[in-house]
């Protein structure tokens, strides 16, 4: 029997999107609008565009304060001589990719991951295991683990296990910024579906009195059958061959069938 097990949650947060989420003590690059060399500037509708990107020191700074929240950066790229807010670009272990804004102020630099939740792995594996517990209490999920960036709107899919073996999969949609998710369960009930079929029994050794057809007299036991006649006959087990042994008898021979 198939189950289909619905579960919203909220998983908390490591970082979040939408406002100022981290103010960093780094020194504000600000140069005045008619310098050349601009990097990023704002865009219509008040967009913030980016322009070529590097590894650069805000990029690295940005990326280690990333790392120590837990989150699975692998890079963090941003233009190199930005003027007023600018874009730069995260990249997780997981592939996954999200913009980064980046706002001067007084006391330093400001960064934003709109449309992004940060979820806690964690927070998943315990209350999808709360959910399923009832079901079977062996259930994973390996990549409910660690800390999952997604953008809202979104979803992922795994594969859910019962110790090595595959028992369905888990979609864990992405409602908002702030860690709601849907998370959707579909497998099988323990002992549903077909019953196991144990394998035949291997067929033991049989012994085969074989009698020479009429009108052909009995020869003898050879290697490869039982002489009658002219001929050599080796099909009393079912096909030629199928014998280990060939014994000779007065009507004609006994064969040990396997």
């Amino acid at each position: 029997m198939l189950i289909i097990v619905l579960v919203s949650i909220v998983a908390i947060l490591i970082l979040g999107g939408g406002g100022c989420l981290l103010c960093i003590g780094l020194a504000a690059s600000v140069k005045d609008d008619g310098e050349a060399g601009v990097a990023s500037t704002a865009g219509e509708g008040g967009a913030i565009a980016k322009g070529p990107l590097e590894r650069s020191p805000t990029a690295r700074q940005i990326e280690q304060k990333m790392k120590s929240d837990g989150v699975p950066v692998q890079t963090v790229s941003c233009p190199k001589d930005p003027v007023g807010p600018f874009t730069c670009e995260l990249v997780t272990t997981s592939g996954d990719r999200a913009d980064v804004f980046v706002t001067p102020g007084a006391t330093g630099l400001a960064f934003d991951t709109p449309n992004v939740a940060f979820l806690d792995g964690a927070k998943l594996t315990k209350t999808f295991q709360e959910v399923v517990a009832s079901i079977n209490p062996r259930l994973r999920a390996p990549c409910l683990t660690g800390v999952v960036m997604k953008k809202v709107g979104t979803s992922y899919t795994c594969d859910v296990f019962d110790g090595a073996a595959p028992a369905g999969k888990i979609v864990v949609n992405v409602l908002d910024t702030k860690g709601a998710v849907k998370v959707t369960y579909e497998g099988a009930r323990p002992g549903a579906g077909a019953v196991p079929v144990a394998p035949p029994a291997a067929a033991k050794p049989r012994a085969v009195d074989f009698v020479c057809p009429p009108g052909k007299a009995p020869g003898g036991a050879v290697r490869s059958g039982c002489v009658c006649g002219s001929e050599i006959l080796g099909t009393a087990c079912g096909a030629p061959g199928n014998f280990t042994d060939v014994t000779e008898t007065p009507r004609g021979c006994k064969f040990v069938c396997n």
